[in-house]
């Protein structure tokens, strides 16, 4: 399946762990940037400036649309929000293997 078409749960993440993923990334805590870097570098094609623009999406919830008024951006909104996705996905299992995602819930 092309990325632009995937969802979260065709990454296997369960609806109850999209939802939560979901309310955490509206006020992304800024202590976990380092995974958001890391997994969005992961996740989006090599050598482009897609990465910056989808950590600046997440953190400061900035649109496709605004920000391709402020610069320009190589692909269209669909491919852009599929590595979004994609760059979620990336920071969800890497949360979990490093027992991040366990501790945020648990508080």
């Amino acid at each position: 399946m092309l990325t632009r078409n995937k969802k979260l749960k065709d990454y296997g993440i369960p609806a109850e762990d999209i939802e939560k993923l979901n309310t955490m990334l509206k006020d992304f805590p800024t202590k976990y940037g380092y995974l958001l870097s890391s997994a969005a570098l992961s996740a989006c094609p090599k050598n482009t400036v897609i990465a910056d623009m989808v950590i600046e999406n997440i953190l400061h919830r900035k649109s496709y649309r605004k920000i391709s008024k402020e610069r320009y951006i190589p692909m269209n909104p669909k491919d852009f929000y599929g590595y979004r996705r994609k760059t979620v996905a990336v920071l969800y299992e890497r949360m979990r293997l490093l027992g991040v995602w366990e501790d945020k819930n648990n508080e």
